[in-house]
């Protein structure tokens, strides 16, 4: 029992450092080192590699998502910010 909670402990520290390793690769370039480890555990850990292959969805996702939410922001306006459109447009229809 002692050996197999052992076990258990360690893959999941491997998996949470894969993980990590999985996140920071998507940001930025990753040694070869690193990237065979990551390829290595994924081989054998079916849980690491479908989350390596549904980082590129999330990112895509969040991405999408924040496009949406800038995209409300610029298109609602509060009445002051109305007020002073409608005042910078007639100003610049009297010229």
């Amino acid at each position: 029992m002692r050996r197999l909670l052992s076990s258990l402990i360690f893959r999941f520290v491997q998996c949470e450092h894969t993980m990590r390793l999985l996140s920071r690769a998507m940001d930025e370039p990753i040694g070869f080192i690193q990237r065979s480890a990551i390829r290595l555990h994924c081989f054998v850990c079916p849980g690491c590699a479908r989350y390596r292959g549904q980082l590129p969805w999330l990112r895509s996702a969040l991405r999408q998502a924040q496009e949406r939410v800038n995209l409300e922001r610029v298109a609602t306006f509060s009445t002051d910010e109305k007020e002073k459109l409608n005042q910078v447009l007639r100003a610049a229809g009297d010229e």
